[in-house]
């Protein structure tokens, strides 16, 4: 495994390891069939582990981090905190992650910009709705598609 390795060429203790994973499908949570961009909390709250030299064993910081902020955390960690460039989306979080106060953002913008076309359609799939004879009550879609006026406005959360 890459943990023996690191152990076994005694690289362990001067190695960072970042465990981050991505949000998955709803497949059926919030009566969606699959679907990703919505802003539930199981939506925007991803596993974030970081650990190695100078990060407090079992510490929790209780700041937003985005995806984003992992590359000038990364970049700010292998050259001591001197490179932290100005002008990339992402914030550095490395003070905060060796225990500093201070550091990091106090907030994160999260935004849905569509499907990577350049302007966005909106409107929703028309469902038939059914009721099992237990009572349970389906639906799934019948392949009509009713378009809505599109602001580029109201899709946007923060």
């Amino acid at each position: 495994s890459v943990f023996s390795a690191l152990d076994a060429t005694g690289r362990a203790d001067a190695t960072y390891f970042f465990y981050t994973s991505d949000h998955g499908f709803h497949l059926g949570q919030n009566g969606m069939a699959y679907d990703k961009r919505q802003l539930f909390e199981t939506d925007v709250r991803v596993p974030l582990f970081v650990s190695g030299p100078g990060v407090p064993a079992g510490a929790t910081l209780h700041q937003p981090v985005s995806h984003v902020d992992l590359a000038p955390t990364i970049l700010a960690l292998a050259t001591g905190g001197a490179l932290t460039p100005d002008g990339w989306d992402g914030t550095s979080y490395h003070s905060a992650l060796l225990g500093a106060a201070g550091g990091g953002r106090k907030d994160v913008l999260l935004q849905y910009y569509g499907e990577g076309r350049q302007t966005e359609t909106c409107g929703a799939h028309r469902l038939a709705y059914h009721t099992l004879a237990d009572g349970t009550v389906v639906a799934w879609d019948v392949g009509e598609y009713e378009p809505a006026p599109c602001d580029g406005e109201n899709n946007t959360w923060a």
